[in-house]
């Protein structure tokens, strides 16, 4: 049996489930999931948020949403599952779609380890600007 969790940060709810998989049953089947509205506390709540309905030491790879949505969110997301990653020696993935998760988890069992990260998709470059608190001071 396999157990894989998806992320989806794409919009200030966080939405986490966790999915097994069996040689019996291929398609993958709910296990636990939680919705939690994060707003702008994401960074702060990720991990804990996680560790409330799975052991990371018990998941088999991670799907990430990606493309829509919020850049910030996905950006978190992926640095959360590449550090995972890196550290468990299991696959991620990114995905996108309707059925994102289904695709994502079908793919984890075929994903090639040698690049060793993954790069999510954005929907938009980022839009950087300047904060008004930090904005020189103009001279009178």
């Amino acid at each position: 049996m396999k157990t894989y969790l998806a992320i989806d940060a794409t919009s200030p709810n966080l939405k986490l489930s966790v999915y097994q998989t069996s040689s019996k049953h291929p398609d993958p089947i709910l296990i636990k999931s939680l919705l939690s509205h994060t707003g702008k506390q994401l960074t702060d709540q990720l991990i804990s948020k996680i560790k409330s309905i799975v052991d990371l030491d018990q998941i088999d790879g991670i799907v990430l949403r990606d493309k829509i949505g919020s850049f910030t969110g996905i950006r978190i997301a992926g640095v959360l599952t590449n550090t995972w990653h890196y550290y468990s020696k299991q696959p991620v993935i990114s995905a996108n779609g309707p059925d994102w998760i289904e695709a994502g988890i079908t793919q984890l069992d075929n994903v090639k380890l040698e690049k060793g990260y993954l790069e999510p998709e954005y929907q938009t470059a980022p839009n950087i600007t300047v904060s008004k608190r930090h904005e020189p001071q103009k001279d009178s």
